[in-house]
């Protein structure tokens, strides 16, 4: 776990929030969470870790300040959201968010996939997960051999075309269980391929509130990263390279899916796009947010 790898990540954040919001110790909880790890980072009231109201997540995740589902509600709110000329793909324009769709994906009752946040727009989709200190030391994730059959997919003909990308992005041997491991440690390729299926489900579904169709569909991996390195003294060369790595192993990416991508454009004239994204350049890209940037100012260290 990232806890021991950089445990002065979370105190750096702790030391943060505590300055900016106007708290001190006496605000966290040793007993909210069973979580040993998160004892020190709890807050009493977890709706000191809330820009806005109607978040629907358990309190006890809320209060955690490095809550990965508190930063996302954090970013988006209720909504609507509307978006200026921004670094992060995205059209300028309004969105609405739905957090937590549960989109199916193969035909097995047990690989659905719940969606962090999808941004909804007049012509333009926007499917995002957000992590906070997660990405950091992510592992080798693992992907069901029942993803490798085109016959298990709800369209045997696009299955055949998502199973040959996730192929490819395989180590040679299966893991133990009938899983196999990505050749990527920097970027969750195969989680963004089970994004990815998900979307072509969800444009496959004959839904009167979701037509028209979107043009464009952007998966976007948002991800926090400290704003000022020089502040982790021998931890930021780790960050550092993490988030390079990411950039690197983006590109090898994109070529292996490239057909995932020409099948959306030739099915359903779509076009789809890859971005990993930093917290603070899609917060920067929201428009008259100003009171939400100086808000969120306490997760930036």
């Amino acid at each position: 776990m990232y806890y021991y790898i950089w445990p002065n990540l979370l105190a750096l954040i702790k030391k943060q929030f505590m300055e900016v919001a106007g708290i001190d110790e006496s605000a966290f909880d040793k007993e909210r969470s069973s979580d040993r790890h998160r004892k020190d980072y709890s807050l009493r009231d977890y709706r000191l870790n809330l820009y806005a109201e109607g978040c629907d997540e358990t309190e006890d995740e809320i209060a955690y300040i490095a809550s990965r589902k508190a930063l996302n509600y954090n970013l988006f709110g209720a909504g609507p959201l509307a978006f200026r000329e921004n670094g992060c793909g995205i059209t300028p324009g309004v969105y609405h968010p739905v957090y937590k769709q549960k989109i199916p994906l193969i035909q097995n009752k047990n690989t659905t996939l719940s969606i962090d946040t999808l941004l909804m727009g007049e012509t333009e989709w926007e499917i995002v997960r957000t992590r906070f200190l997660e990405w950091i030391v992510l592992k080798n994730r693992l992907i069901k051999e029942t993803f490798l059959d085109e016959r298990n997919y709800f369209d045997p003909a696009a299955g055949k075309i998502f199973a040959d990308a996730t192929r490819k992005m395989l180590m040679p041997c299966a893991a133990d269980g009938g899983e196999s491991q990505s050749i990527f440690s920097h970027i969750d390729a195969l989680f963004i391929i089970k994004e990815l299926i998900a979307a072509y489900n969800l444009l496959s579904e004959d839904r009167p509130e979701q037509k028209p169709r979107p043009k464009k569909i952007n998966i976007i991996e948002c991800y926090w990263k400290p704003k000022n390195y020089s502040a982790l003294d021998a931890y930021a060369v780790k960050v550092y390279v993490k988030e390079n790595g990411i950039k690197k192993e983006h590109v090898q990416m994109m070529c292996l899916i490239a057909p995932v991508l020409r099948l959306f454009e030739e099915r359903f004239s779509v076009s789809v796009d890859i971005r990993h994204v930093d917290v603070w350049k899609l917060l920067l890209g929201q428009k008259d947010e100003r009171d939400k940037w100086l808000w969120m100012k306490r997760y930036k260290i």
